[in-house]
Formats: structure tokens, sequence, C-alpha cells
């Protein structure tokens, strides 16, 4: 029996464990998001970027999928899945991917922000941690 090599390992790696992992990662976002969206925590300004966090990461979820898919395509010497793009389409296209995988990080430090005005500045909380602020800070942040 032949040992297993590093590329060998990384085909499994790559064609196995990452769609387990899209799928355990999916599951989680939408149940993360199901719970925020509940009466107890809807009225909660964090929950909004939990929300945005867990839409956000499913998106870049799904594009890590398609890009598997889209190399396995490749591979099998088929027509890319962007290969119809044009130049505007394929901007487009990167611009999202990269929004996607950017508001994750801004998210949480967004979040943070808010817990450290939260802590450090307790009176000020009614103010700064709103829902509707939480809301203009995210669509900035998409923005």
């Amino acid at each position: 029996m032949e040992p297993l090599t590093v590329e060998k390992w990384g085909w499994w790696i790559k064609q196995i464990l990452t769609p387990i992992v899209v799928v355990i990662g999916l599951t989680g976002n939408c149940l993360s998001f199901i719970v925020m969206k509940t009466k107890s925590w809807r009225h909660k300004s964090y929950s909004h970027y939990l929300c945005a966090l867990a839409f956000f990461d499913s998106l870049t979820l799904i594009n890590r999928e398609v890009k598997l898919i889209d190399g396995m395509k490749i591979y099998a010497n088929e027509q890319s899945l962007f290969s119809n793009f044009g130049d505007v389409a394929c901007s487009m296209y990167n611009f999202y991917v990269h929004l996607c995988y950017l508001m994750s990080s801004w998210l949480i430090v967004a979040m943070a922000m808010e817990r450290f005005v939260a802590v450090y500045f307790p009176l000020k909380k009614a103010y700064f941690c709103t829902q509707t602020g939480a809301a203009i800070v995210i669509c900035t942040l998409t923005m």
C-alpha cells in the first residue's frame, strides 16, 4: 500500500473536508441567525451585528464552495463557471467576494467598539448602542 503523500492529503482535505465544513458552517450560521431574531434577542443592538456576521459568513462559505466547484470543472477540462463573464461582471464578482470577506472582520470590529462604549462609558450606552445605530453602522460598512 502506497503511503499518502502531501498531494493526496491535500486532495482529501480540499474535496472532502471543505464541503463538510461548509455544510456545518451554513447550518451554524442559520441557527445563529434564527436565535438572534427571536423575541428575547431581537431588541438588542449586537444581535444586528451577529445576524449580519452570520449572513456575510454564509456568503463567504458559499463563495468558497463555488470556487471549489469551478476548480473541479477546470481540472476535468470542462468550461469554467466564470468563462462567460465579461470584464465588468468579473470586477463585480471580485468586489462581491472581497466585500463578503472584509465585512466579517469589520463587523467584529464594530461590535467590539460598541462593547467598548458599553463598558467604558456606561452612561452613554443608551445613546450610542441602539438598534438604529447598529443598522446605520452595518449599512455604512456595506457601502
